[in-house]
């Protein structure tokens, strides 16, 4: 079962996209705005890249991906959602 925090920025990616397109460093700022608390910037990422709250930001935007929830439009590296086909 996923954690809560894992919810949490999941729900508030896709709050962050229903705004406006956004690329991952902006969704990084706003959630980290939004939930100062679960950001711990002194936790690297064990893959290597990042802070490990950054790795679970990421790892949402895949699963959102996945479900066709969002996308990764290439030519402007912004997240966006998928609107109704």
């Amino acid at each position: 079962m996923p954690s809560d925090q894992y919810q949490r920025f999941k729900r508030e990616v896709e709050n962050i996209l229903s705004i406006h397109p956004t690329e991952t460093q902006d969704i990084y700022t706003a959630i980290k705005r939004r939930y100062p608390e679960d950001c711990d910037d002194t936790i690297p990422c064990a893959h290597g890249r990042g802070t490990e709250w950054e790795h679970t930001v990421r790892n949402t935007q895949q699963t959102l991906k996945r479900e066709g929830k969002i996308k990764l439009n290439r030519a402007t590296k912004k997240w966006e959602l998928v609107r109704n086909r």
